[in-house]
C-alpha cells in the first residue's frame, strides 16, 4: 500500500504533530523526511504531553517503525534529551532508526546561526539559532558531517570535522567577530553522542522500500509548511529545506509512486513565527481580539 504525505500548507505551527500521531496509531512506519530541531511537535499520549523536536510522532506506539530520514540535520545534543525524555515517560525505542545519510548539526553550525541573525539586525531572518541553516549550507557546499560519520575512527572523525571547522571559524573570527570552536571541544562531545544515538544509526532505504513492497502502510511526517519552502516559499524568509510534498521524495529516499495521498494541514487562525512578509496579517483591536 503507498504511503500517505502529511505537509503544512501555511507557514508551519498548523498541528501537524497532532494529525501524524493521529494517523500513526493506524500505520506500520513513520519517516521524518527534513527539517531538523526547529520543529515543535507536541502530541498528547495516553494523557501525557510530548513536545518532538526531531523524533518523529509515531515513536509512541510500539508497533511502528520510526525513521530520521536522510533529508533531515540531526542535533545529536537534542536527540538525545528527546530520547532520555522518551525512555523517562516508558517510551521504547528499539522501534528508532537514524538515517545515516542525515546530516548533523555541531556547535560551530549554531555559533554561525546565532552570529548571522545578530549581524543582520533589522534584516534577520527569523531563524530558530539552532544552526539549520548553517548544516545545509555545509551540505550543499560537500564538507558536512553525516550521522554514518559518528561510527568511525576518532582519527578519520576529527579529519573530517577539521575541514568544515577551519571554514567556520574564519567566519566566526573574521566576520562575525566572536569566539572560535575547538576540534577537541567538538570531538569530546561526539564520542559521547556516538555512544548514545551510534546504536540507532542505520541504512534507512533498504527496510523503508522493503515495508513500502511488502504493503505496509507508512506515513511521512512533514516539518515547518509550504510557504517556508527553499524554492516556493516567501523568499529569504524560509527555511533552508524542502517541506512541500517533493521534499518527501528527496528527503526520504522514495521514487512518486510510494506515496497516493497528500494531506496539507492547515488551520482557521493563521499565524507566522519569525520574520517575512504575512499578507493577511491583521493589527489594531481585531488582532489583539483574536490573539487573546
Amino acid at each position: 500500500m503507498p504511503g500517505t504525505a502529511i505537509i503544512g500548507a501555511q507557514w508551519g505551527d498548523e498541528g501537524k504533530g497532532k494529525i501524524t500521531h493521529l494517523l500513526a496509531g493506524q500505520s506500520d512506519v513513520v519517516v521524518r523526511y527534513s527539517g531538523g530541531p526547529n520543529a515543535g511537535h507536541t502530541v498528547i499520549h495516553e494523557g501525557t504531553v510530548f513536545k518532538l523536536h526531531q523524533i518523529p510522532s509515531g515513536v509512541l506506539f510500539p508497533h511502528v517503525r520510526c525513521y530520521m530520514g536522510n533529508g533531515m540535520v540531526i542535533d545529536p545534543e537534542e536527540m538525545s534529551r528527546e530520547m532520555s525524555q522518551l525512555e523517562d515517560a516508558g517510551a521504547q525505542l528499539s522501534n528508532l532508526f537514524l538515517s545515516g545519510n542525515a546530516h548533523l548539526i555541531l556547535p560551530y553550525h549554531r555559533a554561525l546561526d546565532k552570529g548571522q541573525e545578530t549581524t543582520l539586525g533589522d534584516q534577520a531572518i527569523g531563524t530558530t539559532g539552532r544552526g539549520i541553516g548553517p548544516a545545509y549550507t555545509d551540505k550543499v557546499a560537500r564538507r558536512g558531517v553525516r550521522a554514518q560519520d559518528l561510527l568511525l575512527p576518532d582519527a578519520e572523525l576529527s579529519e573530517k570535522i577539521q575541514g568544515a571547522l577551519d571554514v567556520s571559524n574564519i567566519s566566526l573570527e573574521h566576520h562575525l567577530r566572536t569566539g572560535t570552536i575547538t576540534l577537541n571541544s567538538v570531538m569530546e562531545l561526539m564520542r559521547q553522542w556516538r555512544d548514545r544515538i551510534g546504536p540507532h544509526i542505520t541504512d534507512a532505504f533498504t527496510p523503508l522500500h522493503e515495508a513500502i513492497e511488502s504493503g505496509a502502510r507508512v506515513l511521512f511526517e512533514g516539518a515547518q509548511g509550504t510557504l517556508l519552502d527553499i524554492d516556493h516559499g516567501t523568499y529569504p524568509f524560509v527555511t533552508s529545506s524542502n517541506p512541500t510534498s517533493g521534499g518527501v521524495l528527496t528527503g526520504s529516499g522514495v521514487g512518486p509512486g510510494a506515496i497516493n495521498r497528500v494531506m496539507g494541514v492547515a488551520k482557521a487562525f493563521q499565524a507566522r513565527v519569525g520574520s517575512g512578509p504575512m499578507p493577511t496579517e491583521l493589527d489594531g483591536d481585531a488582532a489583539i481580539r483574536l490573539r487573546g
